[in-house]
């Protein structure tokens, strides 16, 4: 198995399995398929092994085998003894200070941590903009700025590299898997892929770089 450069939550699989823009999001920020890994509850959460669990998350027979292929192609990971030691520091910290972070997220920053290139893809803002906060209790995050990469980033990219119908077709494919992609799209698609990712590039700075400077990964324009 090559090495791991990028570790990936439910969420971020989910959306993009389900707007069928899965490999193509993984071209648009230049990361082989072979070469992403998530936590393995993680994967038997999204039915790795388990049809019903898929179709909990999919429409159809058709969409389900397509998230199977997907998950199949997702290396498990599982974690070392010091990546639990200090996921389970992170997330105490966290409870004892009402961070919202979720036990998915900090495995897998805990496995960035320790095996140093991964970034980590998520879906979850609340989580990024907790980060600086949860330094305070666990001062090896630091180790993990500028290695995270949010849903809209990726868009963006998907949009940058593939054009504005590359994302009308995901968006088409399933309306309803972001909200915030889809009113994006909609209010601003027609506008032209250059004002599309800039409206992405002025919800990324307002919900995340804010709070969460420089937590984020940088992408070249």
């Amino acid at each position: 198995m090559k090495q791991l450069t990028l570790l990936i939550d439910n969420d971020v699989v989910i959306k993009l399995a389900q707007m069928a823009a899965y490999d193509d999001a993984l071209a648009a920020i230049d990361t082989p398929s072979e070469e992403v890994g998530s936590l393995g509850h993680m994967l038997r959460y999204m039915g790795k092994t388990s049809l019903a669990r898929r179709l909990a998350f999919m429409r159809d027979d058709a969409s389900s085998d397509r998230l199977a292929v997907i998950l199949k192609g997702i290396a498990e990971i599982e974690p070392t003894e010091m990546e639990v030691l200090t996921a389970a520091a992170i997330m105490k910290f966290a409870l004892e200070n009402e961070l919202d972070l979720d036990e998915g997220e900090v495995g897998l920053i805990a496995v960035a941590i320790h095996r140093k290139t991964p970034d980590v893809a998520t879906g979850d803002k609340r989580a990024i903009r907790s980060l600086p906060d949860a330094l305070r209790g666990e001062a090896s995050l630091k180790s993990v700025k500028g290695r995270l990469v949010c849903f809209e980033q990726i868009i963006a990219r998907l949009c940058k590299k593939h054009g504005l119908n590359r994302v009308k077709k995901a968006v088409q494919a399933a309306p309803y898997a972001d909200t915030t992609i889809s009113q994006a799209f909609q209010e601003y698609g027609s506008r032209g892929a250059e004002v599309f990712t800039q409206l992405l590039d002025f919800l990324i700075r307002e919900q995340i770089e804010s709070v969460a400077p420089g937590w984020l990964k940088t992408y070249p324009p």
